[in-house]
């Protein structure tokens, strides 16, 4: 999860809580699961949180257009993951894509 802190225009703090993808849940491990299935499970339990300042994020169409933010924002570059990959640990990971802006 990544968060961002802020100021809202009436001077108080604002918070925003982004979450990606969800690996654990009621003591269940859920990376066997492809990340479509992770992140509709993730959909259901943000939707019936309380929590305004949590948002979900699918993730981005447009590749290129994101490389090139991240290029601008000095970032080495982009991770990028199929879909209907399972989330695996260790040091080579198949199914992951990485994209460097050199």
């Amino acid at each position: 999860m990544a968060g961002s802190s802020g100021v809202a225009s009436s001077g108080e703090a604002t918070r925003s809580d982004r979450v990606r993808s969800l690996l654990y849940h009621d003591g269940q491990d859920l990376r066997p699961l492809s990340l479509i299935d992770r992140r509709l499970q993730l959909t259901e339990l943000v939707a019936r949180s309380n929590v305004r300042c949590l948002h979900l994020v699918w993730g981005f169409d447009d590749g290129a257009k994101l490389l090139k933010v991240a290029e601008r924002r000095g970032l080495e570059g982009i991770v990028s993951k199929r879909q209907a990959s399972a989330q695996l640990s260790g040091p080579s990971i198949c199914g992951w894509k990485g994209t460097a802006s050199c």
